[in-house]
């Protein structure tokens, strides 16, 4: 099971780090004189910067990155972080064998909060632009998904392309004599696979941040006042051991402090079997809606369970007396329904149905989907990660067995009452035991943000018709997955159809990241299928489809569609896709003639072709019909149409065929020259061509 970090600590707590000098110094050196740099703490990530990692003692300095507009800002903090004095060590070496430099720098870190501090844990971070705009970041975003930046060569140059060398690792030693190099036991832990779930990154302006599911543990237990060492070591691989100065000999590490979440240290709430209550503690979700998640995922948006959230987060839903009974399933999969599956065990009922609730589905005021929440057991859990389920029964039910289904194991031991139960949930891997919850259990109301991203809906799906140079508007709705925030960008895959606005801003809903999850249960399995029938509070924003000037004709009724608008980040990465109804309707002519026949002729041979040529989108003018493409030995003799707007004129196309003309069938299309063809109808402007031997 993941080690769960939910809580990060940087905005409201103090934490005092030893560093090397004022963070002004670019390149700082060793020192002995006790200087200190007050920073803004507010939301802030650190950041450790390297310097001479191909020499044998290192500089390193350790500073906040600022949340607001300016790096160097110093203003309206409600706590500050303190970095004072010099590394308490720093070194390098080279390991010969495996061609790595290993650097290394170890400072002091002291709880400057009221309160104990469990498992601090530093986790690196990367940052990212928001908007492609590098004139508003407040620091240098890390490169490439890694926690590094600003990563130099000797002489200063630019190393990007060096970062993914660059690897966080436990602080080493190299025995000289031997050349072996052994872990430094009084280095911090690298710990892995940790549950970053619930961290809160809040990286300067500008920029997103990514926290990392590994770092180093600093401490157990830090008590206020206290202090502990703290190494920071990084390989870097790879490396020329004849000419270090190729090498990577600066860069900056970006790393976020955690700790265990505070709130599954507390007592928690007493669990009401038919009520949820707690306190949500995102602001993205204050005056929003929670939904409850129905095991089976089939809940019908009118009738589905949901409850206000009020607008410091407080929450309370009494579940209703019977739940609606399309939340309804059976508990053991019956004969021949869901074949997949199959139940081992004893039950009371072999034939009795429930209704299953894991949590909600969390909405911002504005609809958007933020979040899930479930309660979190904290006290009387059988195993660690357990969260409480709510089931209906509407007789008494023992149940103690096994059922097994293609991807997936449900365990149930349950001894239900009529009416609601609490029991304990949990799963691992796909394997989920649900069992009867101890009397003694409490609970805390735990948020986990969906995958930040962006859905757009129109408030008209009709299709959507454009000639040349025009303009259609349609009312969008951006709902923000996970509180998404930032510039997304709006485009089409239609040639020629352009969206204006091409950018739009969604503004934050609040401060936290990440995380969906997924329960099996029975033969059904719990997901965030289970929507609320709430709405969005406006129509959002006007957004234009403008077809250029030289658009090409797209699209009709006769044909399947695949026009998208694509919702896109400032960097390209797509986002979401909207399916759309385009079409771009262009004066052309149609050339008929019936699919279900063929122009035939004999090798030597003549005939002739009656064809209805059509006006479309309103053409007019003189057109040439022909068939340009016919293999050699097989001659047209075109004919001129006129046309005026909605004309079908009738043409005889005279065709001859040659004594060495290739005998068999073809396809060829038609042409009606300078106008553009069109199809007609369903079919095309073609025939089919039979040359007889």
């Amino acid at each position: 099971m993941n080690i769960r970090f939910p809580t990060v600590i940087g905005l409201a707590t103090g934490l005092l780090l030893s560093a090397c000098s004022p963070t002004s110094a670019p390149q700082p050196s060793p020192s002995t004189t006790q200087l200190t740099t007050h920073l803004q703490s507010a939301g802030a990530l650190y950041e450790v910067n390297f310097h001479g990692s191909g020499d044998a003692q290192p500089t390193a300095v350790a500073q906040a990155l600022h949340a607001g507009p300016s790096a160097q800002s110093l203003v309206n903090a409600p706590e500050t972080l303190g970095f004072s004095g010099v590394p308490l060590f720093t070194s390098s070496f080279t390991d010969r064998v495996n061609h790595t430099r290993h650097v290394q720098a170890t400072f002091k870190v002291t709880n400057n909060t009221s309160s104990t501090l469990n498992n601090l844990t530093f986790l690196p971070t990367s940052t990212a632009d928001t908007d492609g705009d590098v004139s508003n970041n407040a620091s240098v975003p890390t490169i490439a998904g890694t926690p590094f930046h600003s990563v130099q060569l000797f002489d200063g140059s630019d190393a990007s392309a060096r970062a993914a060398d660059l690897i966080t690792v436990r602080g080493q030693l190299l025995n000289a004599a031997t050349g072996e190099v052994s872990v430094d036991p009084a280095a911090n832990p690298v710990l892995r696979k940790l549950d970053v779930s619930s961290v809160i990154a809040v990286p300067p302006a500008g920029l997103t941040a990514n926290v990392l599911d590994y770092g180093w543990r600093a401490a157990s237990s830090l008590a206020p006042g206290e202090s502990a060492n703290i190494t920071f070591a990084v390989d870097i691989q790879n490396v020329d051991i004849n000419n270090p100065k190729a090498d990577p000999y600066n860069f900056s590490l970006v790393l976020t402090p955690a700790q265990d979440d505070p709130a599954l240290a507390v007592t928690g709430s007493a669990i009401d079997p038919s009520t949820i209550q707690g306190t949500v503690s995102d602001s993205a979700l204050f005056g929003g809606t929670a939904t409850l998640i129905s095991a089976g995922g089939y809940s019908d948006p009118a009738t589905a369970i949901s409850t206000g959230i009020g607008s410091a987060g407080q929450l309370s839903l009494t579940l209703p007396s019977t739940p609606p009974r399309s939340d309804f399933f059976p508990a053991i999969p019956n004969p021949g329904y869901f074949s997949s599956c199959t139940f081992s065990g004893t039950t009371s009922d072999s034939a009795a149905s429930i209704a299953a609730y894991i949590g909600f589905n969390a909405y911002s005021s504005g609809a958007d989907p933020v979040a899930t929440m479930q309660e979190q057991l904290v006290s009387g859990a059988s195993v660690e990660g357990a969260q409480v389920g709510h089931l209906y029964t509407s007789q008494p039910l023992t149940l103690s067995g096994t059922v097994d289904c293609l991807f997936s194991r449900t365990k149930y031991e349950l001894n239900l009452n009529a009416g609601w139960n609490a029991v304990e949930l949990s799963s691992v891997n796909s394997t989920t035991t649900i069992k009867t919850l101890s009397s003694t259990a409490r609970s805390v109301l735990k948020v986990t943000r969906k995958t930040p991203g962006v859905t757009v809906s129109l408030d008209d799906t009709s299709p959507i018709t454009l000639h040349p140079g025009e303009r259609v508007t349609r009312n969008a709705t951006f709902l923000q997955a996970g509180a998404y925030s930032g510039t997304v960008k709006l485009s089409t895959n239609i040639p020629g159809v352009s969206v204006e606005p091409s950018t739009v801003t969604l503004s934050p809903l609040g401060t936290q990241t990440v995380k969906a999850e997924s329960w099996p249960l029975g033969n059904k399995t719990l997901t965030s299928a289970g929507l609320s029938s709430i709405q969005p509070l406006s129509l959002g924003t006007p957004i234009t489809f403008v077809a250029a000037a030289d658009a090409p004709a797209h699209g009709n009724s006769f044909t399947s569609s695949n026009d998208l608008l694509i919702i896109s980040e400032a960097n390209g990465t797509q986002l979401n896709t909207v399916d759309l109804r385009v079409y771009v309707q262009i004066p052309s002519v149609c050339v008929y003639y019936p699919p279900y026949n063929s122009i035939s002729m004999n090798k030597g041979g003549n005939t002739v072709a009656n064809v209805s040529v059509s006006s479309v989108n309103g053409y007019s003018g003189t057109v040439l019909v022909s068939v340009p493409d016919l293999p050699v030995g097989i001659t047209i003799i075109p004919q001129t149409v006129t046309l005026m707007p909605g004309d079908t004129v009738s043409v005889n196309l005279p065709f001859l065929a040659s004594t060495d003309a290739p005998s068999g069938g073809f396809y060829a299309s038609f042409s009606a020259l300078p106008a553009p063809l069109a199809m007609c109808g369903y079919s095309s402007s073609s025939a089919y061509f039979y040359i007889f031997p």
